[in-house]
C-alpha cells in the first residue's frame, strides 16, 4: 500500500492486472494473434481457451506456437488448434454428447470409441461429465425462454462461438428430454455399480437413444 500511494503521489499510472475470464481471455488471444500477423476468429480462440485453461501466459505461448505452425498462412484455423493443442479429457466427453444431441449417432459412437482408446480413465468420469452438460443445457433452455439470445447464452455453457450448435441442440432436446437423460444416467450409474451392466455398452446405448 505504501508503494501504491507513493506511485500515485508521484503521478504514476496504476495498472490493475486481474485474472481474465474466458471471454476476455479469448479476446486477448485474438489480439495476440493479430500482433503476430495472424487472424484468429473468436470461435477458434474460445475453443483454444477451453482446451488449455485460463493461464494468460500459457494462452500467449500457445498462440505464438500456432502462428509459427501456420507458416505463410494468414489465419489460424480450428484444425490447427486440434492438431497442436489436442482435446482435454472433459472436452472429449462433451464432444461425444454434443454429437449425440445433434442427431449424429455414427460420430457420437466414433468419438466414444476414441475416448475409450485414448484415455481409459476418462470412461469413469463420462457419466458425470454428461450429466454436468445436460444440466447446463437445461439452464440454457430456461435462459432462452426468458428472452436471452442463444448466442449470448452459449459461452456460459462452454460453447463459445457455437451458438448455432446450441440452438440446434435445444431445438432437438427439450428440457423434458434432458431431464430424462439425467434420470437415465443416474439409473445407468446404479446398474454399473451393481455389476448389472458395463459402463461402455450402457453409454453407447444411451447415446444412440439420445441421437434418435
Amino acid at each position: 500500500m505504501r508503494l501504491y500511494k507513493a506511485i500515485d503521489a508521484a503521478g504514476g499510472r496504476i495498472v490493475e492486472c486481474k485474472k481474465l475470464n474466458s471471454r476476455a481471455l479469448a479476446e486477448f488471444a485474438v489480439e495476440q494473434a493479430r500482433g503476430l500477423g495472424k487472424r484468429l476468429s473468436p470461435a477458434v480462440a474460445g475453443r483454444l481457451v477451453d482446451r488449455i485453461g485460463t493461464e494468460q501466459g500459457q494462452v500467449a505461448a500457445e498462440v505464438e506456437k500456432l502462428a509459427l505452425y501456420c507458416g505463410a498462412r494468414a489465419e489460424i484455423a480450428d484444425a490447427d488448434v486440434t492438431e497442436l493443442v489436442g482435446m482435454s479429457r472433459e472436452e472429449r466427453i462433451f464432444a461425444v454428447l454434443d454429437a449425440a444431441a445433434l442427431g449424429r449417432p455414427a460420430e457420437a459412437l466414433r468419438l466414444w470409441q476414441q475416448v475409450m482408446r485414448s484415455d481409459p480413465a476418462a470412461v469413469y468420469k463420462a457419466m458425470g461429465g454428461m450429466a454436468y452438460m445436460a444440466r447446463r443445457w437445461i439452464g440454457a433452455a430456461q435462459a432462452v425462454r426468458n428472452g436471452e439470445s442463444v448466442h449470448a447464452v452459449a459461452p456460459r455453457v462452454g460453447m463459445y462461438g457455437r451458438g448455432n450448435e446450441l440452438e440446434q441442440i435445444l431445438r432437438r432436446q427439450s428440457p423434458g428430454r434432458l431431464a430424462w437423460l439425467l434420470a437415465e444416467l443416474g439409473d445407468l450409474d446404479w446398474q454399473v455399480k451393481s455389476g448389472m451392466r458395463s459402463m461402455e455398452m450402457g453409454v453407447e446405448a444411451l447415446l444412440l437413444r439420445l441421437a434418435v
